[in-house]
């Protein structure tokens, strides 16, 4: 490796480091507990200060989610004086037991139990936030506890039995991208719990005048109107607040179903929402006498960091395992594109024709992951097939696919692991990778017969390709299969996975080493990510 590559590699690694001294120090001033109770694991976060102080809060992600990937709201609230109570739901995460829908309640209460144990938390005061799924569990539950529950926040949520009364003081959050159905779940919702807004509504509209001097004169009242109106609906939300009975929906712009969980503005949303219920303005007991910077989430950036400096630092070491790398393939053109072409379509086809046979959404013992890799393996095998040749596996090709799975392992895996997502597989778990591994090898193995020893603008090319025909593809098996409609909100990751795996094959310019090195990758987040059936 030459002294400028060297310089490289160094320079990704200390990267790498930076990145993990940064999330790490998210926890700083923080009691940070990880235990696990009735087989439901848990995070538990507060003040260092607190001493039966902190008002506390349950916190349930929802359907693919985890602990980790609502930490965002967890360290924000636990910054901001609360005390909060993280979980995996059945099927998620570091949770073992299967998921059923049944048990979301269950799983809540064993959270709240636990929280009950901690010092730091005033057992006075108790509030919850759910996202997706689990806002099914904390309105369901804030409903039938109310003496409990002083407020309750919904993120992106999905149909749950409120009433006019309770929960008490319901906020609900939608993203402006979210699909039409999480909107139409959120106005059901609103609805049900008493109407759209509970605060009156105020004629802002300026009065129509003729003239200029009249036109400044109406602007003039309607700004007066305006501000008089904000401070009737501020003082509107407070009675109500204070009353309990408060009811708001917020609708953020810029965000979808996954972005929302990392916006700043439904963090502070969270916060205010809570804080005016309980009439905080500061807490004295919790927060530090110098006056410090509200605390801002920007752990994500810090992994995207990581991640880049990670890959960065694999294209620096990729000259150095070069030996035996294949020479040109000679496929026409017409067969790849063709290959492409039809595989979706016969992979949409067989799905459809398996999930007469199977319950496809649960095949595997796992929830929609199983539905994925065989649509991998369907389509990939009909484009491998329609390229008529797969190169003879070397030793060396072996070699470097275990070493491009490691480096993506860790440079994307392992924090992510304490930011936003499990990674690290429990033994349910562990049996479905070789399986999925295989499944996925077709599709990533005529992909990089696809893109061997293409310049960057035909490597563009395919990227832009295969990333169509995936979201194409699982657009059609979400609409056809409802079952598992649920890929549809992963979809804008795979540009994302497939800009990355296409960054890799640059680098290393192996069929085998990529198709090996991405499937034992991409197989692994698969069988991290859903839910255990």
């Amino acid at each position: 490796m030459t002294q400028r590559r060297w310089v490289f590699f160094v320079a990704a690694i200390a990267l790498m480091v930076i990145a993990w001294f940064q999330v790490l120090s998210a926890r700083d001033g923080l009691v940070v507990r990880s235990f696990t109770k009735e087989s439901v694991p848990l995070t538990f976060l507060a003040p260092k200060s607190a001493q039966r102080s902190a008002p506390g809060v349950l916190i349930a992600h929802g359907f693919t989610g985890s602990k980790q990937l609502m930490l965002g709201y967890g360290y924000t609230l636990a910054h901001s004086g609360y005390a909060v109570m993280l979980f995996d739901l059945d099927g998620h995460g570091s949770n073992g037991y299967p998921f059923q829908r049944s048990d979301l309640e269950n799983n809540l209460k064993t959270a709240w139990e636990a929280l009950k144990e901690q010092p730091e938390w005033d057992a006075k005061r108790l509030t919850s936030l759910g996202h997706s799924l689990g806002s099914y569990a904390t309105l369901s539950t804030a409903v039938k506890n109310p003496a409990s529950f002083a407020a309750t926040v919904a993120v992106a949520p999905v149909p749950a039995p409120v009433t006019f009364r309770f929960p008490r003081n319901l906020q609900v959050q939608v993203g402006a991208w979210e699909t039409d159905q999480i909107k139409l779940n959120a106005g059901k919702i609103m609805r049900a719990a008493g109407s759209e807004s509970n605060i009156p509504s105020v004629d802002r509209r300026p009065p129509v005048t003729e003239s200029p001097v009249g036109q400044l004169l109406g602007d003039a009242r309607a700004e007066v109107t305006r501000a008089a109106g904000i401070q009737s609906d501020r003082l509107a939300l407070e009675t109500a607040l204070a009353q309990g009975n408060a009811r708001q929906r917020l609708d953020l712009p810029g965000v979808e179903h996954i972005a929302i969980l990392f916006s700043d503005r439904s963090h502070e949303n969270v916060i205010s929402w809570f804080n005016r219920t309980f009439d905080i303005e500061t807490e004295p007991d919790i927060k530090p006498e110098t006056p410090q910077p509200a605390y801002k989430d920007r752990r994500l950036m810090w992994f995207g960091l990581h991640w880049l400096s990670g890959l960065a630092a694999m294209m620096a070491i990729a000259p150095t395992l070069s030996a035996g790398l294949p020479g040109p393939l000679n496929i026409p053109h017409w067969r790849k594109l063709l290959g492409l072409a039809l595989a979706p379509v016969v992979a949409a086809v067989g799905l459809q024709q398996i999930n007469e046979v199977v319950e496809i959404q649960t095949l595997g013992g796992i929830q929609v992951g199983s539905a994925v890799a065989l649509w991998l393996l369907i389509a990939g095998s009909v484009w491998l097939a329609c390229q008529g040749h797969l190169p003879k596996p070397q030793v060396p090709s072996l070699a470097r696919g275990g070493v491009i799975f490691i480096g993506l392992w860790f440079a994307f895996g392992a924090l992510a692991h304490i930011t936003w997502m499990p990674w690290l597989l429990i033994p349910a778990r562990i049996p479905l990778w070789p399986l999925f591994t295989f499944a996925c090898l077709p599709w990533f193995m005529a992909a990089g017969i696809s893109q061997h020893q293409g310049r960057w603008l035909q490597r563009l090319g395919w990227w832009f390709l295969q990333s169509f025909v995936l979201v194409a593809g699982f657009s059609s098996v979400a609409y056809s299969i409802a079952e598992i409609g649920f890929i549809a909100i992963l979809l804008p990751f795979f540009p994302i996975l497939m800009a990355m795996f296409n960054l890799i094959d640059s680098a290393y310019r192996d069929p085998w080493s990529y198709a090996i090195g991405c499937s034992l990758f991409f197989s692994w987040l698969l069988a991290a990510l859903f839910p255990l059936a």
